[in-house]
């Protein structure tokens, strides 16, 4: 590299460093900083603090620009032979696809990285972690929890503050998955404690607010429901995201419920936040969302709306493996009572899966365009295929068609 090249990137990855440490601190996000750092690169990414406009793109839910960052920076640093930064490069890619709800991918991305710092030494702080919470998120809470439990430890034995507060968010999220409200409520009380004493003011890679809200409302603290609320609110002022919008939309709803008001404005905000949001972005939150306003609707005694709504959060959860939350949804619609769907009706993820399938696209090309895995999309074929009584894709157009004739 020349003495001007490296002039370049040196001062790319201050501007990268101003950014990043500005936003942290609550101020507006100047985003023309990350602009003029990527033109100074000039298609040569550096290791210096050239993860930054990916940390960003995560953070706000651009999960493509992320992904392809992330991916450029990986190729470099295998070609340049640095393990020390592919280590770091596959954890950002771990955590981006989580957010992002490629879990398959996630996983991939995890295991390599854990294989990388076993090599290293590092500790496998990060990884660890990711894997605990896409443990977490797929509902396999035991799993989880002692991942929570290990790190907390771990943590408070090196003094350790960032680790101490991704693990006790992580330790927050398996308590409320388990019905835990109160134990739920006190790690995340002690988690905005810990951001406080840090100074952040913006935790860009942290999005906790919804669930603490959440579970404040479980425990009926509704004053500290109101509070995490309004620092939800704040955090979507400062830099509005899909997930503030659909998590401030949630978490309205249930505050509504809790304090016995009716919440049919709450409902529609809800519903248009959903809208607002890109299809592809968020799909955990979004499929919340849905489960949120089904069991709003059926506590109102609004039977039609509120199996509509979780029937879809269920095919939703279904379709990236969140299966505590789809069993949780399908809990739900048994308390409705009546009409269930039929043993051969496909569930919309079915029927997408099984158009784009007839019209002849690849499992991988499916996968890709609906935001799920190949796997996913192979399950989902095989019980296509099982209630409509046919073995080959060859059948399929031709069978849609029928159905669509008798409908």
């Amino acid at each position: 590299m020349s003495a001007v090249d490296g002039d370049r990137a040196l001062l790319a990855g201050a501007l990268f460093q101003l950014f990043f440490q500005e936003v942290r601190a609550g101020l507006p996000a100047r985003t023309e900083l990350l602009d003029r750092g990527l033109e100074l690169e000039g298609g040569r990414p550096s290791w210096l603090a050239g993860t930054v406009p990916a940390i960003w793109w995560k953070a706000i839910d651009e999960h493509d620009r992320a992904r392809e960052r992330l991916d450029t920076l990986l190729r470099h640093a295998v070609a340049a032979g640095d393990e020390p930064w592919q280590h770091e490069l596959l954890t950002h890619l771990g955590e981006a696809e989580l957010v992002a709800g490629r879990w398959d991918a996630a996983a991939r991305h995890i295991a390599a990285a854990r294989e990388l710092g076993e090599q290293l030494g590092t500790g496998m702080v990060g990884e660890t972690w990711l894997g605990g919470t896409l443990d977490a998120y797929r509902g396999r809470l035991a799993a989880a929890r002692q991942v929570a439990e290990d790190g907390l430890r771990r943590a408070d034995e090196l003094g350790d503050p960032w680790s101490r507060r991704i693990h006790l968010q992580l330790a927050g999220f398996v308590a409320l998955s388990a019905g835990q409200a109160g134990e739920a409520v006190a790690a995340y009380r002690e988690l905005v404690a810990t951001i406080g004493d840090a100074g952040i003011a913006e935790p860009l890679g942290q999005r906790f607010e919804p669930d603490w809200i959440e579970a404040c409302v479980g425990a009926g603290d509704l004053d500290a429901a109101t509070d995490g609320l309004a620092r939800l609110a704040e955090r979507h002022a400062r830099q509005p995201r899909p997930w503030t919008a659909l998590g401030l939309a949630r978490s309205r709803v249930l505050l509504a419920g809790a304090t016995g008001a009716d919440p049919s404005a709450e409902l529609a905000e809800l519903a248009a936040a959903r809208v607002a949001v890109p299809a592809g972005a968020v799909p955990l939150d979004r499929a919340r969302c849905l489960l949120v306003a089904g069991m709003a609707h059926r506590r109102a005694r609004r039977k039609r709306e509120a199996r509509t709504a979780l029937e879809a959060a269920a095919a939703e959860f279904a379709a990236i493996g969140a299966g505590a939350f789809e069993a949780r949804a399908r809990a739900e619609l048994a308390r409705i009572g009546g009409r269930t769907a039929a043993p051969t009706e496909l569930t919309p993820t079915e029927e997408r899966v099984a158009r784009l399938a007839a019209q002849g696209r690849t499992n991988r090309a499916i996968a890709d365009a609906l935001f799920i895995s190949p796997k996913t999309v192979e399950a989902n074929l095989a019980r296509v295929y099982r209630k409509l009584g046919i073995a080959t894709r060859a059948e399929l157009g031709a069978e849609l068609g029928r159905e669509a004739a008798r409908h």
